[in-house]
C-alpha cells in the first residue's frame, strides 16, 4: 500500500474520534437537543396533544343542530431542533346545507353561519427560551455519552483489521455457496427423475398418481427457485467482498461511517430522553377568522310587509399575541400567559336570544266554504340588532401550583370602540382537565368562569356593578400539565 493511501487510512479514525470527543464535551443540552425539548412541549400546548409527533385533529356532525365542526392543525417544518418552528391551527364551523354535509362556500359565497379560524403559532430564532436540570441526571446523562463513546472507540479501532474480518467473511460465504450449489444441483435431478415420472403417470391416465406427483413437484420447484435466488444473493456478497478487500480505504470508510451513524442515532436519542425540571420559552401567534351571519329580525310596530327582516352581516377577526410559557418541577409549578390584539367585526346576536314568530297564509276555495293555512315559523330576533367593529386587547393567565390537573385563570381585556365607546372587562376562572382512564390522557378541559364585564359602566346601564356579569362553563382542548 503507497503512502498516500496508508495517511487518510490512519487520520479518519483518528478525525472520528475527535468529533465524538467534542460532542461528549457538550453542557447538558445543547442548543439543538434544546430546541427539540422545547418544540415538543411548543406543539402539545397549540395542538392539545402530548408529543411533538402527533397532530390534534376532529370533525364532528351534528344533525339535529344541523351544524358541523372541525378543527386540525400541522406543523409548517419537518426539522424539529430548528429553533424558528411553527404550526398552523385551523377550526371550521358552519351549518349543513344543500347535498353536502360540510359545504364552506355556495355560489362563491361563504355557508351561511360558517366559521373559518385560523392561528398560526411561530417561534423565532431568538425567541426566549431556558431549561434547568438537575446535577445528578447531568452526571447521569455525561456517563452515558461516555459509553457510547467508548464503544464507538472500541469498534472504530477494530475497523482497522476490517479486511481480515472480510476475507473470512468471504471464505465462509464461498463455503455455504458451495453447499447450497450441491443442494441445487440434487433439487434438479429430483425435479427431472419427477418430470419423467409424471409423463408416466399422465400417459397410464392414473388420476390419483398424477395429483401427488404434481403436488410435489410443485413444492420441490419452490424449494429449487429459492436456492437459485439464495445462491444469486451469495454471489453478489462474494463480489462486493472482493471488491472491498482489493479497496481496504473503502472498506474501511463504510464500516466507520456505519459506526459514526450508529452513535449518532444512540447519541440523539440519549439526548431526546433528558430530564428538564424547568423550561421557558416564548412564542407568536397571528390570529385571523372569517364568518357569515344570516339572521332574521321581527319588528311589531314597523308596517307588516316589512316587519320581518333577514339580514345578513360578514364578520371577521384579524390579531396578534405574544404567548409565555413556563413550567418548574421542584416544587411543580406552571405559568402560562399570553398578550394580544384583535380587530374584529360583529353584532351582538350571540348575546340576545330568538322568538317563533310564524307566518299564515289562508287559502279558500271557489265555493268559500273550505279553507286552508300554510304556516312557516321564523327565527327571529325582536331586541334591537347592533353592529361594530372593535380592537380588543386582551390577556389570559393560568396559575398552577399543586400535583393535580387544575389552574387558576385570570384574563382581562379591554375593548375600544369604533363607536367612541370603550369597555374594560376581566374574569377569573378555575380549570380542570379530565382525563381518559385507559391512557391517563386528558381528553378535554372545563372551565367554570365569572367575568365582570364593564367596570366602568361606559355603557350607563342601570344594572350595578356586580348584576353586569357572566358565569358559565366553558370546554378547550387538552392542556397537557408536566408532560
Amino acid at each position: 500500500m503507497s503512502t498516500e493511501m496508508e495517511k487518510p487510512l490512519f487520520l479518519f479514525p483518528i478525525v472520528l474520534l475527535i468529533s465524538f470527543w467534542v460532542n461528549g464535551q457538550n453542557a447538558y443540552l445543547s442548543d439543538k437537543n434544546l430546541n427539540f425539548l422545547v418544540n415538543k412541549k411548543f406543539s402539545g400546548l397549540v395542538t392539545g396533544t402530548s408529543s411533538s409527533t402527533l397532530v390534534s385533529n376532529y370533525a364532528s356532525f351534528d344533525p339535529v343542530a344541523g351544524s358541523f365542526t372541525f378543527k386540525g392543525s400541522l406543523p409548517m417544518q419537518r426539522d424539529t431542533d430548528k429553533a424558528a418552528f411553527s404550526f398552523l391551527t385551523f377550526r371550521i364551523e358552519g351549518d349543513l346545507i344543500s347535498n353536502s354535509y360540510a359545504a364552506l362556500f355556495q355560489n362563491s359565497a361563504l355557508n351561511t353561519n360558517a366559521l373559518i379560524d385560523a392561528q398560526y403559532h411561530f417561534r423565532l430564532n431568538r425567541s426566549f427560551k431556558r431549561e434547568n436540570h438537575l446535577s445528578t441526571d447531568e452526571a447521569e446523562l455525561e456517563l452515558k455519552r461516555q459509553m457510547l463513546l467508548s464503544n464507538a472507540t472500541f469498534k472504530l479501532s477494530k475497523a482497522q483489521n476490517i479486511i481480515s474480518s472480510l476475507t473470512e467473511d468471504r471464505d465462509l460465504t464461498q463455503i455455504k455457496l458451495r453447499l447450497v450449489t450441491t443442494d441445487l444441483n440434487r433439487k434438479r435431478d429430483s425435479i427431472a427423475c419427477l418430470q419423467n415420472h409424471l409423463a408416466f403417470e399422465v400417459h397410464n391416465n392414473n388420476e390419483e398418481n398424477i395429483k401427488t406427483l404434481s403436488d410435489s413437484l410443485t413444492s420441490l420447484l419452490k424449494r429449487a427457485n429459492d436456492a437459485i435466488e439464495d445462491s444469486a444473493l451469495k454471489r453478489r456478497k462474494i463480489d462486493s467482498l472482493n471488491y472491498l478487500i482489493t479497496k481496504p480505504s473503502d472498506a474501511i470508510l463504510i464500516e466507520s461511517n456505519k459506526i459514526t451513524d450508529e452513535y449518532q442515532q444512540k447519541l440523539r436519542a440519549l439526548n431526546d430522553s433528558a430530564t428538564l425540571t424547568g423550561l421557558r420559552f416564548g412564542w407568536f401567534t397571528i390570529i385571523s377568522g372569517a364568518s357569515k351571519k344570516k339572521y332574521y329580525t321581527f319588528d311589531a310596530g314597523a308596517p307588516f310587509e316589512t316587519q320581518i327582516q333577514k339580514k345578513e352581516l360578514s364578520a371577521f377577526k384579524v390579531g396578534l399575541a405574544w404567548n409565555y410559557y413556563s413550567e418548574k418541577s421542584f416544587p411543580k409549578r406552571i405559568f402560562f400567559m399570553n398578550l394580544g390584539v384583535v380587530r374584529y367585526r360583529d353584532n351582538n346576536t350571540a348575546l340576545l336570544s330568538t322568538q317563533d314568530v310564524t307566518e299564515e297564509k289562508v287559502v279558500i276555495n271557489s265555493g268559500g266554504d273550505t279553507t286552508r293555512k300554510v304556516s312557516k315559523t321564523y327565527k327571529a330576533y325582536t331586541d334591537s340588532i347592533a353592529e361594530f367593529q372593535v380592537w380588543d386587547f386582551f390577556a389570559n393567565f393560568y396559575f398552577l401550583r399543586s400535583l393535580k390537573n387544575s389552574a387558576f385563570h385570570v384574563f382581562p381585556s379591554f375593548d375600544v370602540y369604533d363607536k367612541g365607546k370603550s369597555l374594560l372587562n376581566i374574569g377569573a376562572g378555575y380549570l380542570i382537565s379530565f382525563k381518559n382512564q385507559k391512557k391517563d390522557n386528558p381528553i378535554i378541559n372545563a372551565e367554570g368562569y365569572v367575568q365582570f364585564n364593564d367596570l366602568f359602566n361606559h355603557l350607563e346601564g342601570k344594572a350595578p356593578f356586580w348584576n353586569r356579569n357572566e358565569i358559565g362553563v366553558r370546554f378547550t382542548i387538552p392542556f397537557y400539565f408536566f408532560n
